[in-house]
C-alpha cells in the first residue's frame, strides 16, 4: 500500500482529501448557577458536560456569522428555541457560562417553585440562594475585565446587603417563635 493520496490515505481518511481538524470555539466552563437554571429551565436530567458542549458548538457558529458582545461583554447565545445562554470571554480562554434565560418564563412562578412553603422555609431558601449566588459572582468576577469587575462588585455588594438583611429577619423570627 502506498501514501500520500492512495488508497490508504482513502481507507483511513473515508474520503480522498488528508484530514483536517476543526478549530474549536474554546472551553466552555458552565458555572454551577448557570447549571441550576439550565436543569431547572430546560432540562432537569441533562449533564453538565452536554450542556456545555451544546452551548460550545452554539457558541463557535454564532461566532462565525459575526456574533459581537453586549454592552456589558456578554455574548448572548440562542442555544435552542427560546433558551439562551449568557457567556462571558474568561482569561483562561474560551467562554464562562453565567446563566441561563428562557423567554416567557415567568420568574415569580419559578420563585414559588424554589422559595414555596411557609415562610421560614422561604427564607431560608433565598438566604441559601443569596449565599451560592455570592460565592459565584467571586468565580465571575476573576474572570472578567476591569469594567464588568466594578459592575459585578457592586452587585455582590447589593447582594450581601440583602442577605444580611435577610439573616437578621430570619433571627428576628426564630427569636418572636422562642418568646411565645
Amino acid at each position: 500500500m502506498q501514501s500520500g493520496g492512495g488508497s490508504w490515505d482513502k481507507l483511513r481518511h473515508g474520503r480522498g482529501e488528508p484530514h483536517v481538524r476543526r478549530k474549536r470555539a474554546g472551553a466552555v466552563r458552565l458555572s454551577d448557577h448557570a447549571y441550576e437554571r439550565w436543569k431547572l429551565r430546560v432540562a432537569a436530567s441533562a449533564k453538565q458536560t452536554s450542556v456545555a458542549a451544546r452551548i460550545r458548538r452554539r457558541i463557535a457558529a454564532e461566532l462565525k456569522n459575526g456574533a459581537e458582545v453586549n454592552r456589558n461583554g456578554a455574548l448572548e447565545i440562542k442555544v435552542m428555541p427560546g433558551v439562551w445562554a449568557i457567556c462571558y470571554p474568561s482569561f483562561m480562554g474560551g467562554w464562562e457560562v453565567a446563566t441561563i434565560i428562557r423567554e416567557g418564563w415567568d420568574e415569580y412562578m419559578e420563585e414559588r417553585a424554589i422559595y414555596g412553603g411557609n415562610g421560614e422555609d422561604r427564607l431560608l431558601h433565598a438566604i441559601e440562594y443569596f449565599e451560592n449566588a455570592i460565592k459565584e459572582s467571586d468565580e465571575i468576577i476573576a474572570d472578567c475585565s476591569d469594567a464588568l469587575k466594578a459592575e459585578f462588585t457592586e452587585q455582590k455588594e447589593c447582594f450581601v446587603v440583602a442577605l444580611e438583611a435577610m439573616k437578621s429577619m430570619r433571627e428576628a423570627e426564630q427569636e418572636a417563635r422562642r418568646t411565645y
